[in-house]
Order: C-alpha cells, then structure tokens, then sequence
C-alpha cells in the first residue's frame, strides 16, 4: 500500500515525457514492435531506432522513476526500522525477563541454568560447561536433522553453524540448516527437529501444524537462551540432545 501511489504515477509521467519527446523535440516514436519480455529502458531504445533523443529519454525517465519513489521508500525504510527496534527490544525484554526470574534452588547445582519453555514444551535444563558424554553418543550412534528458523535467516545461520562446526569436530552424524521462516518449508519432513527464534513465537501455531504432520519435534527459544545458544556450540548440542 505505501508503494500504490508511485506505482500509478511513474507510467503516468513516462508516457506524458514520451508524448512529450514525440511532439515537441520530434524524437522517433515506436517504429517496431517488441516482445514484452525485453526490458523496458532497452526496449525503448530499439523500437525507436536507437534515436539520439531516446537515450536522453531513457536516462530523464531513470532520473525521475527514481525521484518519484525515494520519498516513499525512505518512509518505508523509516517504518522496517521502527520494526526491527521493536523485535529487539521484545528479545531484551524477554532475556531479562528469563534472567530475573532465575533464582537457583537449594536442589539445584549452581551450574545449571534453568530456561522455561513456554506452553507444552519441555523445561530445558542447559549446563553452562561442555556437553556430557551420553550425548555424543547420542549423536554418533543417530543421524540427527536440525532446522533453525528466524526472521530472515541471519541469526539462525549462527546458531546451524555452530552446531556444523562441532559435528565436524568430534565426529557426530549432526546436521543443521538455517532458514528464515517462510522459505524452503518443504525441508520440515526431512528434519528431526525445528528449533524456532524466540522473534517468530506468534507463528508457532502455523508451524506446529507442519511439524506434527511429519512428526517433528519444534522447539521455541526464549530470548537470552537462543543468544546463548548461538554463542555456545557445546551448550546447543546438548539443548538438541535434551529436547530428542
């Protein structure tokens, strides 16, 4: 919708430039018919027989296509960073929401960190030191298929490369891939487990319908815990370890 105006008044303004260009500097009008798929700015130029006049046409339209949709895109541009602030701060908001409420029990060793998942999802016990060796195990004896997906791919890519780094290292038969939510969906039932950024928590519920069709495991993320994960590879292995 913010584009709509732009996209109506830059064919306007092209063609009254072309009239213009016609009538008053007597430039060539269309001497040949081109096929649809050849680009606009080329195409003027070849059906107009490469006149000198149509590459001042050509460049001017640029100049003012350009002109006519800056205003609209900073105001776009303006309104995605107001967006991707307000997810930043829902992600702080949420990791000191998690790090408040983190008091250590009697019964708990002071080692531990203790994550809630939310809704059905299990509580997450992630040791801060390396994983144990029941997991590796784990991971050498199964082939484990992850998925990360978050917003657009960036933070989730993170997160799979740590764990690609540490299979490779110690030889388990762990694979991750990272998307971002939307793309490559059809991925899912080849997978074991989902894990979900804590930003696309409000898609849970589409995406918890997929993973049970396939009998995949999904997994959400709080904030402060998805950071720790991507910066802890042996911290991560074990999250997936805990939660198969």
């Amino acid at each position: 919708p913010m584009f709509f105006i732009p996209f109506l008044a830059t064919p306007i303004v092209n063609v009254c430039l072309f009239k213009f260009f016609v009538s008053v500097l007597v430039m060539n009008s269309m001497m040949y018919t081109m096929p649809w798929t050849v680009p606009g700015p080329i195409g003027i130029l070849i059906s107009t027989g490469f006149a000198p006049l149509a590459f001042v046409f050509v460049l001017l339209t640029l100049v003012l296509d350009v002109a006519i949709y800056f205003p609209f895109i900073r105001v776009y541009d303006s309104t995605l960073l107001a967006e991707e602030k307000a997810k930043e701060e829902v992600i702080e908001d949420d990791g000191m929401a998690v790090l408040a409420s983190d008091t250590v029990s009697p019964s708990i060793p002071t080692d531990l960190t203790v994550a809630t998942a939310t809704d059905d999802d299990a509580t997450h016990v992630l040791p801060e030191t390396a994983p144990s060796a029941h997991g590796e195990a784990y991971f050498k004896q199964n082939e484990v298929n992850v998925l990360v997906l978050c917003a657009g791919g960036g933070t989730s890519g993170i997160l799979a490369n740590a764990l690609n780094k540490l299979s490779k290292e110690r030889g388990l038969k762990l694979s991750a891939a990272a998307r971002a939510y939307g793309q490559d969906m059809d991925l899912i039932k080849d997978m074991n487990m989902v894990i979900l950024a804590p930003q696309m928590e409000s898609m849970k519920g589409n995406l918890k319908k997929i993973t049970d069709k396939y009998g995949v495991k999904l997994v959400t993320t709080t904030g402060r815990q998805y950071i720790e994960l991507t910066n802890n590879g042996d911290m991560a292995l074990d999250f997936v370890e805990s939660n198969l």
